[in-house]
């Protein structure tokens, strides 16, 4: 998440329609498959499946070096099995790449 606000004033950027930040929707996908739907749990917790608990832990975002002009975001995420107690132990992490990179919108109207 960011202090910036995002279309609608959430904080973040907005990825998807719904909020759902595009690195935790990578990581619940690796942790239960394809179609996982995270819920917001708090600022930066995700549960996932009603099993398991997503924590974005950090995120650093530099220049690719291999795309002219592309963004690679590196994001962290702690897994711990629901329900977490007070100092429940990690159960293990999660990191997702995501590569931006602008495209052009000629001829594709719809999406502006």
């Amino acid at each position: 998440n960011t202090d910036l606000k995002a279309p609608g004033g959430v904080p973040g950027v907005m990825e998807d329609p719904s909020g759902l930040p595009a690195g935790a929707a990578a990581a619940a996908e690796a942790l239960v498959g394809l179609g996982a739907q995270p819920k917001a749990a708090g600022r930066d917790t995700f549960d996932v499946a009603g099993r398991w608990q997503l924590r974005a832990v950090g995120a650093v975002a530099r220049q690719d070096p291999d795309l002219a002009g592309a963004l690679r975001v590196s994001e962290l995420f702690e897994v711990r099995q629901l329900p977490v107690a007070e100092g429940a132990a990690l159960n293990a992490a999660v990191r997702v790449v995501t590569i931006w990179r602008q495209a052009p919108l000629k001829g594709n109207e719809e999406v502006q």
